[in-house]
């Protein structure tokens, strides 16, 4: 069973995340979340409904997810490829690395072209969050994150995708 914790960055006696993991895991404090996150990579941030954080294991069974946002209609769509390439080369870019400042319209706020299609790259599965300082995150090329094998590994609910109830 795949689950996840929301990622939510009001924080005012702890971020939601860091508060649920640290009721259920004794001693938790935010530095080995940290680590389990950006230097272990036991964890990972990426989107399941929200943004969320989850065994970097189950990374397989979100798939279905990243591929609903491959398909989906993005009016930065176009700079893809070109954003992939910077960082590819840059390896850990942010907004303000990427020249589109030009506003648009984005999820529920006018954002810069830069984050909006940092955060479409996001969420297909293309781009991961190699770390975050504060509330800004730092975007890497997924296959720096998980290993190749589980990059690799099949949707281990692929079998139901077709599932039709009578």
């Amino acid at each position: 069973m795949a689950g996840c914790v929301q990622y939510d960055p009001v924080d005012v006696g702890g971020k939601n995340s860091e508060l649920v993991f640290q009721s259920r895991v004794k001693g938790l404090s935010k530095a080995r979340l940290h680590e389990e996150l950006y230097s272990k990579r036991t964890l990972i941030e990426h989107f399941d409904k929200n943004m969320a954080m989850y065994l970097t294991s189950d990374w397989p069974k979100f798939a279905r997810i990243r591929d609903r946002h491959q398909n989906a209609d993005y009016e930065v769509q176009d700079l893809k490829g070109a954003v992939l390439q910077t960082v590819s080369e840059k390896k850990i870019c942010t907004p303000k690395d990427l020249d589109l400042t030009r506003k648009i319209a984005w999820n529920w706020q006018d954002t810069s072209r830069a984050k909006a299609v940092l955060e479409m790259l996001y969420f297909q599965g293309e781009l991961g969050i190699h770390h975050r300082v504060r509330t800004i995150r730092y975007y890497c090329p997924i296959q720096d994150l998980p290993s190749k094998e589980i990059l690799e590994e099949a949707d281990p609910f692929s079998r139901f995708t077709n599932f039709k109830s009578e």
